[in-house]
Parts: structure tokens; sequence; C-alpha cells
């Protein structure tokens, strides 16, 4: 759970805070998680606006932007290999380096090192995916066989679902956690805070895309296109 700076939702989300703050001393059954996460994106202006950057909580650019370079990544290293692909984006310096070193790196390459706490939120969930990805490799070769495993279209559109969910959660987490651990201690909100991200990687298991992203160009004009496209369809999967 990587948080940001204490943040305040506007005033119109009163609502949710309540019932955030009423229910959030400890785990919560799955129904009560999906009744939340559905209005928390409904009251941010619900999956078109959030992904379009109309959203209340961040414009989703650097979410949306570093999608289109973890994908061009993954791309360059299925097709480079690993060490081609960090000299090819100036990380010649990881080369050899540990495994913790080397996703660091990556992180930073693909989520920027600005401040601003959207750009925190994605960077979080960045860090995130790609621990889940490279979950267990103990080399630098087993993260490159890791992420060219993603290559193919069916998993690398799951990827891309499970990092903007991973996105969802670090905004309600920066959203509601300050209040949440002042009202309930840090045990119960962290308790809470993790039915929520339960429920939101339950949720993406079986959601689908129908797109073939096996050869998109992710620093052009589509690339821009796929990412909003895949933001808008995974959080319309909680409204």
């Amino acid at each position: 759970m990587g948080t940001s700076a204490d943040y305040s939702a506007p005033p119109n989300w009163s609502n949710v805070k309540g019932d955030v703050t009423r229910l959030g001393g400890g785990a919560l059954a799955p129904r009560a998680a999906r009744e939340l996460v559905r209005d928390y994106v409904s009251t941010g202006g619900g999956s078109r606006q959030m992904s379009s950057g109309g959203g209340q909580l961040g414009t989703g650019a650097t979410a949306r932007h570093a999608a289109r370079t973890l994908g061009g990544f993954i791309g360059s290293v299925a097709r480079d290999g690993l060490d081609a692909t960090l000299r090819a984006n100036g990380l010649e310096e990881l080369i050899g380096k540990s495994v913790t070193e080397t996703l660091l790196g990556i992180v930073a390459l693909c989520g920027g090192t600005d401040g601003d706490i959207d750009s925190v939120d994605a960077r979080n969930a960045l860090s995130a995916t790609i621990d889940e990805i490279c979950q267990g490799a103990s080399t630098a070769d087993e993260v490159g066989a890791a992420l060219e495993a993603h290559m193919n279209a069916d998993s690398l559109a799951r990827l891309m679902m499970s990092y903007f969910g991973n996105y969802l959660y670090e905004q309600f987490c920066r959203v509601f956690f300050a209040q949440l651990e002042k009202k309930h201690g840090y045990q119960g909100a962290a308790s809470f805070l993790g039915s929520i991200r339960d429920f939101i990687k339950s949720s993406l298991e079986n959601a689908t895309l129908g797109l073939n992203l096996s050869s998109v160009d992710w620093f052009g004009r589509d690339g821009e296109r796929i990412a909003q496209t895949i933001m808008q369809n995974t959080l319309a999967v909680f409204e």
C-alpha cells in the first residue's frame, strides 16, 4: 500500500467519504467493497471522464503514459532482449545489477520522477504491477524472461488491465488512507484497504479487452488511443 501525501477529496464526495469512514475499521465483504468502488468511480466522474483527463482526482495522464512506456519496453525486451533494451533507454548501468535495482530502474523509466500526486499514484501502481510480473525472479535473465512472457496479446491485455486496477487502488488509498488511519488506526485502515485491493484484483481476473495489443506502436497516436481505451474499459468493470 503506497500512499502519497495527505489529500482531501472534493466537498461533493461527502457521501462516499462517510461510507468509507463508517465501514473502514476492518475487512469488508465483497459486496460492500463492490459498492464502495462503484461509488468511488462514479463520484470521480465515471470511466469515460477519468480515462480522458476529466476526472476529479487527477488527469490520469501519467498513468496512461506509464502504460504506453511499459508496453513499449516489454515489446523491446521481447524483440531485442533485456540488456539491449536497457542500453537503448540509457540504463546500461543496470546491466548485471540485482533484480531489485533493475526493477527500480524500469519503474523510474516508465513512471518518471515527477512529484505530483497523480504521478506518485501511477508510479506506485507501476511498481506493484512489475513486482507481480517478476515475482520469484532472482536474476536479470529471469526478469527479462518474465517480461517477454507477457508479450502475447492476451497476457499483455491482462497486464495492462492489472496496471490500471492497481492505479485505481492507489488513488483510493491516497484519498482515504489518512482519514481511515485517524478514525480506525493503521491496522484497521490496512485491513479495509486490503479488502478493496482484493476486490479490484478479483474483479479483473476474468475481464477481457478484445483488443490485439501485440503490434501496437505504443509511442505513436495509436498507443495513446489504446492506453485510454484500456483505462476506460478497466474502470468500466466497476461501474
